[in-house]
């Protein structure tokens, strides 16, 4: 299941108190899609809708489709590009500063998944403005 981007907010709800920290770097806190009930994982293909430009979704055709895995999400926060529903809304694309981050899996999401790969190695090389 995937955590890179998880790892980037200041906590995850472990249902016991304050819960498990993470690196912090982002604000929000991780939800389990258990604690809304719904199904968990969350497996499959869903729909991207930006809420704001960003050079790391250059390039997208409106309504893109990802391949997601995952058991906990994001509600949407100011650092949130895009999101995603599955019974609920949650962030599927974040930034802030040079800090970046997908729920999705772009390795597992074609040529969609490839171009936001490709767009995060330009900004990274400076080719794109972040």
């Amino acid at each position: 299941v995937n955590l890179g981007m998880h790892l980037l907010f200041e906590s995850r709800n472990d249902g016991a108190g304050d819960g498990t920290r993470c690196l912090g770097l982002l604000p929000g806190r991780l939800e389990s899609f258990h604690s809304c009930d719904c199904p968990s994982p969350n497996m499959g293909w869903h729909r991207l809708q930006p809420s704001r430009k960003h050079s790391l979704l250059s390039g997208l055709m409106p309504n893109e489709r990802f391949y997601y895995i995952h058991r906990e999400f994001i509600e949407p926060t100011p650092c949130t590009l895009a999101t995603s529903t599955c019974w609920n809304t949650f962030s599927a694309v974040v930034a802030d500063r040079n800090f970046m981050g997908v729920q999705f899996s772009p390795d597992k999401s074609g040529r969609a998944g490839s171009l936001v790969m490709q767009n995060f190695l330009r900004i990274v090389r400076r080719e794109l403005p972040v």
